[in-house]
């Protein structure tokens, strides 16, 4: 019941986020302190779309070992990720700005990935 009145009143007040740290990242260029902050047990980003879906995939490198390892898995992830994303398969987010019919990465990096907001939860 706690979780359920906590989700109601988070939902109501003016600033929803209040026990959260925003933080804005660019995932065009993936660096050990972007994955550092996506490795934070509870964070998620705040737009739906490529984003939430980029920091999904992402988040899947934090089960490597070492940061070197987490940071090839981030650069791999990141270089297949556009492909992925205007996949036909892919019916998680509507391409409002045609990247997908564009210069596909650069118009991904420059559009979507470069002002990513991502939540964190304060402890």
């Amino acid at each position: 019941m706690g979780a359920e009145r906590d989700s109601c009143f988070a939902s109501s007040v003016l600033f929803p986020n209040y026990d959260r740290e925003v933080h804005t990242l660019d995932l065009a260029a993936v660096s050990e302190r972007e994955l550092d902050i996506l490795c934070h047990s509870s964070t998620e980003a705040s737009d739906e779309g490529p984003q939430r879906l980029l920091v999904t995939t992402l988040q899947r490198c934090c089960e490597k070992q070492t940061g070197r390892e987490k940071l090839a898995c981030g650069v791999k992830k990141l270089a297949a990720f556009a492909d992925r994303a205007c996949s036909r398969d892919s019916s998680k987010w509507n391409d409002i700005l045609s990247c997908c019919s564009q210069d596909t990465q650069n118009c991904f990096n420059t559009h979507y990935l470069a002002q990513v907001k991502v939540y964190l939860q304060v402890a």
